[in-house]
This record gives structure tokens, sequence and C-alpha cells, in this order.
């Protein structure tokens, strides 16, 4: 320990610090661009900067093709399908619970909370891909 303290109190050697730095390297130099892609997927024109409601709509889309597996199907019913479908439920059982809420109002929050408990399901066991005619 009384070495490292005598190590900080010894001089300093101004010429290491003031040394010249090492030549610098050519960094400008042409780059060869990388050939473009085969499968482009066509840019979309959007208001949405993070693209969100595309995402949700592609997962959609691909949780319906006969290709999605089941533990694929699963995974999507218990992790997009449960938090909608105990919202859903919920909210239809609290629009039916509260004295106060006029008939309207809980018919208008049970279709709704129905609804919501019912759209992941749909549309992941809804197989609603039809054949082209000319296959």
């Amino acid at each position: 320990m009384k070495q490292k303290l005598q190590g900080l109190g010894a001089p300093i050697c101004l010429d290491e610090l003031l040394r010249p730095c090492a030549p610098e390297m050519d960094l400008n130099q042409p780059v060869e661009t990388p050939p473009l892609p085969i499968n482009t997927e066509t840019p979309r024109s959007t208001t949405d900067p993070f693209e969100i409601n595309f995402a949700t709509v592609d997962i959609a889309r691909k949780l319906q093709t006969p290709f999605a597996g089941t533990g694929v199907r699963i995974f999507a019913l218990v992790f997009f399908g449960a938090p909608t479908t105990i919202f859903g439920l919920g909210l239809a059982v609290m629009a039916w619970s509260d004295p106060q809420m006029d008939t309207i109002s809980a018919l208008f929050n049970s279709v709704l909370g129905l609804a919501a408990a019912v759209f992941w399901p749909y549309i992941i066991f809804g197989n609603r891909r039809k054949k082209s005619r000319s296959s």
C-alpha cells in the first residue's frame, strides 16, 4: 500500500504526456455500396412515425397464415388475447354492477367489453384466408 502512495508522489514526466500523436489514418476512402436486396417491401406512407398501427396489422396478418404454428398461436393468445379478454370481461361486469349507470350506457359498455374480449381469439383462430380460384 505504501508503494502505491509513493508512486503517486513520484515526479511526472512531461515528455511522456506531451509526446506527438501517432499519424492519423486517411479514413476518407471510397466505399463500395452493397447490392440492393431482391425482395424489398414498398415503403408505407403514414403520419404515424413509429408505424404502430401497421405492426399490429402485420402481426394479425401473419397469425392467420396456415404456416403459423400452434405454439405461436397459443403464445399470441396468452400474451395478446388474455389481457384484452380480461379487460373486456371486466368492462362488461363493471357495466352491470354499477347501480348509477343507465341501461343504454350499460348495454354500450357490455357490447364494447365483449367485442374486446373476443377480438384476439377471433383474429388468431378465425381462418378467413380464401383460396384463389385459379388453384
